[in-house]
């Protein structure tokens, strides 16, 4: 920097300004300050926290009180419901105020829940139903299965009543499904437990086919002789039949005796 002279010449007077070799640096400026940012303010129609937790509080209590209303309501309508009086149209009206009451005091969390439960309901008493008619088809077509091959095999060993031989084979009866090398064949035949005797005459329960139950009644002459054609001596006073060995007074004459002998062959099986 080159000091500042003055110089008089001819009267006048000459100002001799510094030159400074760098240029003049600026004062330093603070950079700007941002504007205070106020809160934000609630959008119309908004409530602030402080009112939403004030509204929230009442909306509790009416609920709270709403449901205990409910509650004594629903106690007395289910006390009335009792009576004996009411017919069972009246006491569905009841039921079904009873309901609405108790709707009315539920969350959605506690109305999707009983709403999940009633469904489940339905659902069991469907299935319950659904078995109960297939178990009720199964059994019949069982029994008229039995009953038809039992009377068959017994028209055909000339049986007096088909019926009668029926009766005393059904209960030990039954749809057994044939196994072959320990494998299921999905196909049936009948089997029957068949209180017969062995070859010294001791009682015995044997598992037979149809066919083979009856023939082993035919052997027992004393106790079923009478039901067979091949059983009895044509005419009067005739005590020997060929083939199956001498008639003897045990031989069943008469239902009462039927019924009797029917009811030792079961508990003979059992």
């Amino acid at each position: 920097m080159k000091p500042t002279t003055t110089t008089t010449t001819n009267k006048y007077i000459y100002l001799f300004h510094p030159v400074y070799d760098d240029p003049p640096v600026d004062p330093p400026v603070d950079p700007p300050v941002d504007p205070p940012v106020d809160p934000p303010k609630a959008k119309l129609g908004e409530l602030s926290p402080e009112q939403q937790a004030a509204v929230d509080k009442i909306v509790q209590e009416r609920v709270a009180k709403l449901k205990t209303e409910n509650e004594k309501m629903i106690k007395q309508l289910n006390q009335i419901k009792q009576s004996k009086s009411l017919t069972d149209q009246e006491k569905e009206k009841l039921q079904q105020q009873i309901d609405d009451l108790e709707a009315a005091s539920m969350t959605k969390a506690e109305l999707a829940t009983k709403a999940a439960k009633e469904q489940e309901k339905k659902n069991q008493e469907e299935i319950e139903r659904l078995t109960g008619e297939a178990t009720g088809w199964k059994s019949r077509y069982e029994n008229s299965t039995i009953e038809r091959e039992i009377t068959d095999a017994a028209i055909r060993a000339e049986a007096f009543r088909p019926s009668q031989i029926v009766t005393l084979l059904h209960g030990n009866t039954k749809l057994v499904e044939v196994m072959e090398d320990g494998e299921p064949t999905g196909k049936f035949e009948t089997r029957i437990k068949f209180g017969g005797r062995d070859s010294e005459g001791k009682p015995m329960v044997m598992d037979l086919t149809v066919e083979e139950a009856i023939q082993e009644m035919k052997k027992m002459n004393e106790e079923y002789g009478n039901l067979f054609k091949s059983g009895l001596v044509n005419g009067v006073g005739g005590n020997n039949v060929p083939g199956t060995g001498p008639l003897t007074s045990k031989v069943l004459s008469s239902q009462e005796a039927y019924m009797k002998q029917r009811d030792k062959i079961k508990e003979t099986v059992r």
